[in-house]
This record gives C-alpha cells, sequence and structure tokens, in this order.
C-alpha cells in the first residue's frame, strides 16, 4: 500500500471523511473530527491491514500522516 493509498484508509475512518482535506502532511491529532473512537479506529485498521501493533506512545509521538505511515512501515520491517 502506497501512501495516497494508505491516506485514504486513514481518512475512510472519519464519520465525515468529506469535512477535511486528507494529505500525508496533515496533522491528524488536530482534525477537529479527531476522537478517541477515531483513534482506535485508526489502530484496529492499522493492525488489520499491516498486522502491525503500536504502543500507546508511539501512536501519541507520530504528529501526521506521513510519520504515521512510515511508522508502519519501519515495524513492518
Amino acid at each position: 500500500m502506497n501512501i495516497n493509498e494508505f491516506v485514504a484508509l486513514f481518512a475512510e475512518q472519519f464519520s465525515d471523511p468529506t469535512e477535511t482535506n486528507f494529505a500525508p502532511e496533515t496533522k491528524f491529532h488536530e482534525l477537529s473530527g479527531w476522537t478517541s473512537m477515531t483513534a482506535l479506529l485508526v489502530i484496529t485498521v492499522i493492525e488489520e491491514n499491516f498486522s502491525v501493533l503500536l504502543s500507546s506512545d508511539e501512536f501519541r509521538n507520530v504528529q501526521t500522516i506521513q510519520e504515521l505511515y512510515d511508522l508502519i512501515q519501519e515495524k513492518k520491517g
């Protein structure tokens, strides 16, 4: 999965993905639709699609969708 596909998958986890223009540089923690439920959905999608488990610290420390994608790629090895 490339970054653009990941951005689209990420956006699908929001109740209204058309509300925001999602891009790799989007700081997702700052989005108006970002909630604890959205975070759980994103973590679940990552586990299901990449078989990668992220710690809460790892997830909290990434700021952008690109950084999250890079972390997943790094953990996949």
